[in-house]
């Protein structure tokens, strides 16, 4: 069976990493916080913070979009394979089944 775990599981950690990328990137949109007293200044300061909070998350986004363009082929390869060896397996139980009787 020819199924990449090495790589499989190098795409499963760079995934979990891109989840927590994401989440530490949503966390400065949370933070933002307006009220009736916010100087034009503030809300400048909060714009460009809110700008920068999202070129990141569009940074981690395009980063994840990349990750699943690259574990797609991989799971295709692996099901493959896997569906493969199934169906050997299949060949050889009703082989032996029919040779039992």
């Amino acid at each position: 069976m020819d199924v990449d775990r090495a790589g499989t599981d190098e795409l499963a950690r760079q995934a979990v990493s891109v989840a927590q990328a994401l989440r530490d990137s949503a966390d400065p949109i949370r933070r933002l916080r307006f009220s009736g007293a916010v100087s034009g200044r503030d809300y400048a300061e909060h714009g460009a913070a809110l700008a920068s909070a999202l070129a990141v998350l569009n940074s981690r986004l395009t980063g994840r979009a990349d990750l699943l363009d690259t574990l797609a082929p991989r799971l295709s390869s692996s099901a493959e394979v896997i569906a493969e060896v199934d169906g050997q397996g299949a060949r050889r139980l009703r082989d032996s089944s029919g040779s039992v009787s």
